[in-house]
């Protein structure tokens, strides 16, 4: 009996050895425990796993291949497109818009993370609606590619033909979409509303109400007035800022509020000095008046003539000074000349010197173009006309451009 509990001992001790051999770490080490964890916790993850995502991602397949998926990140960045800026705020808004005209707007999508994507779908759930792309300044088609750094730029439509009311769709869903699964969704508000027919222009049929000193705009839903250069206002009343009290102008002289610059109208110039300046540059302008004579008195170059060198005689201070008649200047701060020939009267490089008369005497030296002869008080030009014997010349000489179209409101 003895030797068999023997036997059962060294069986026993022969299977512990063994079961310690096996789970020993190579070679048999048991690993403690820090001071401040029990054996329970060697090795065990505590913390909770975050297992929310956002809704507008889907978990990637695993990535076998031993890149970092963490370090991938598909981020797009977005904008609605107006006439100055782009804003963050996704609301597209097209107004009140005529029933038969179509509109639209902008919105400009920017791949800011660092997963390669497409622009895969833009879904309205209307077919009232078309959308286009562009991308690196060319038209694109969706699905469009939109790799990390790209812009691409989507114009949504509103065709015209729709039925008066509410817009057909109230948003718009941009999906961009990575190719380990990985998506986004951008939407976009759409705001406006749809009007009758035959829109109309405020600003070219007169029915508008911006003052006379105003330039009136057109707009999807009707009209906006603004001031001219120089004056202030809403645009609906512009006036002049006062510029005369107190009074600038010496020796007696009236102060007028004036705009910045002189005879800036097509229609006439009422200033002698600006016309006397202009008609140095551009002959045309000495007896006539029109769209490039006022854009050479504001210093322009034209069709005609380059300006860009005129003298400050179409230039104001914001007023103008009316001198009595023993004064002169823009401030009426000289005295005038005697001298018949100061300014010079002559026009065209004519040589001015004073007669026997006391009066002025132009010498012109300037070849007359084309058919024109030249009107020797004041080497001005006029049209020479070929008529019948017995039909006499006109009583005043037609001022002209020979071989040179001129539109009038040019």
């Amino acid at each position: 009996m003895k030797h068999r509990n023997d036997l059962k001992v060294l069986a026993i001790v022969a299977l512990c050895v063994g079961l310690l051999s096996s789970c020993g770490d190579g070679g048999g080490k048991i690993v403690d425990a820090p001071d401040n964890q029990t054996p329970a916790d060697v090795g065990t993850d505590t913390t909770t796993p975050d297992t929310s995502l956002p809704d507008t991602f889907i978990p990637p397949a695993p990535d076998t291949s031993g890149g970092d998926v963490a370090e991938k990140v598909l981020a797009v960045d977005a904008c609605v497109v107006t006439d100055t800026a782009c804003v963050p705020e996704l609301t597209v808004d097209f107004g009140t818009v005529p029933a038969d005209q179509n509109a639209s707007g902008r919105v400009r999508l920017t791949n800011s993370g660092s997963l390669d994507a497409q622009v895969t779908t833009v879904n309205i759930a209307s077919d009232a609606f078309a959308v286009s792309a562009t991308s690196n300044g060319g038209a694109t088609v969706i699905p469009a590619l939109f790799v990390v750094g790209q812009e691409v730029e989507l114009t949504i439509t509103l065709l015209a033909g729709q039925p008066e009311g509410a817009l057909p769709a109230n948003m718009a869903t941009i999906t961009v979409a990575a190719n380990n699964g990985f998506f986004q969704n951008v939407t976009v508000t759409l705001t406006g509303q749809i009007g009758a027919g035959g829109g109309t222009d405020e600003c070219v049929d007169g029915t508008n109400d911006c003052d006379v000193n105003a330039t009136c705009t057109d707009t999807d839903d009707g009209f906006d007035c603004t001031c001219n250069d120089g004056y202030e206002g809403d645009g609906k009343t512009c006036a002049l800022p006062e510029n005369c009290t107190p009074n600038p102008c010496l020796n007696g002289g009236t102060c007028e509020n004036a705009p910045p610059a002189l005879c800036q109208s097509a229609d006439d110039c009422e200033s002698d000095l600006c016309r006397a300046a202009v008609c140095e540059f551009d002959s045309y302008c000495c007896n006539n008046w029109d769209g490039n004579c006022a854009a050479c008195a504001n210093g322009g170059v034209t069709d005609f003539a380059d300006c860009t060198t005129i003298d400050n005689s179409c230039k104001t201070d914001g007023f103008v000074c009316a001198c009595p008649p023993e004064w002169t200047g823009s401030l009426c701060d000289k005295v005038p000349s005697e001298d018949p020939c100061d300014p010079n009267p002559c026009l065209n490089g004519g040589t001015c010197k004073t007669g026997a008369n006391g009066e002025a005497s132009c010498t012109c030296t300037h070849v007359s173009p084309g058919g024109a002869s030249v009107d020797s008080r004041y080497c001005s030009f006029q049209l020479k006309l070929n008529r019948p014997l017995g039909v006499s010349e006109p009583a005043a000489p037609v001022e002209t451009r020979p071989q040179r179209a001129r539109s009038p409101s040019s």
